[in-house]
C-alpha cells in the first residue's frame, strides 16, 4: 500500500501586495502553459513567419484580457462614482510585453503591432478601444 501524498501546506493572503505576488506567479505560470501550447500547436505557423495575434486569433481573447489587466493597461474604477481608469504610455509596450510572453518573436510582434496600427490601434489602449471593437462588431454580423 502507497502512502497517501501530504497535502501542499498553502500561506494565507494576508496583504494587498501578497495578494499581487501570488498574481504574478500566476500569471507566469499561465504564460509558461501557453508558450509550451504555442511551441507545439502552432510551430508550423511560427517557422513560416505566419502567426500574428488578431481579433479572429483563437487566444485574442487571452490577449485582450491581459492587456485589460494589471499586466498593461490595467483599467479600473476607484469607487462607482469615479470614472473608468486606465495607464497607457501611448506606445504598444504593454502589447509588445504580453505577445513576448505569449511566445511570439519581435518579427511576429512587429506584424502584429502594424496589423494593430492598420485597425486604428495606435497604443495600448486603442487596440482594445478600436480593434478590439471591430472584431466583436464583426462577430456579431
Amino acid at each position: 500500500m502507497t502512502p497517501k501524498p501530504k497535502p501542499k501546506k498553502t500561506k494565507a493572503i494576508e496583504t494587498p501586495w501578497e495578494a499581487v505576488q501570488e498574481l504574478g506567479r500566476l500569471t507566469e505560470k499561465t504564460f509558461a502553459g501557453l508558450r509550451l501550447q504555442t511551441q507545439h500547436t502552432e510551430l508550423g505557423e511560427i517557422k513560416n513567419g505566419l502567426k500574428m495575434m488578431t481579433p479572429k486569433h483563437k487566444h485574442w481573447h487571452i490577449f485582450v484580457s491581459k492587456l485589460e489587466g494589471p499586466l498593461g493597461c490595467n483599467f479600473r474604477t476607484e469607487d462607482a462614482d469615479t470614472p473608468l481608469l486606465w495607464d497607457c504610455e501611448h506606445n504598444h509596450k504593454y502589447a509588445t510585453k504580453i505577445l513576448g510572453m505569449m511566445g511570439y518573436t519581435p518579427g511576429q510582434i512587429k506584424k502584429t503591432i502594424e496589423y494593430f496600427r492598420q485597425q486604428g490601434g495606435y497604443c495600448d489602449c486603442e487596440v482594445l478601444f478600436n480593434v478590439d471593437k471591430a472584431g466583436r462588431e464583426e462577430e456579431e454580423k
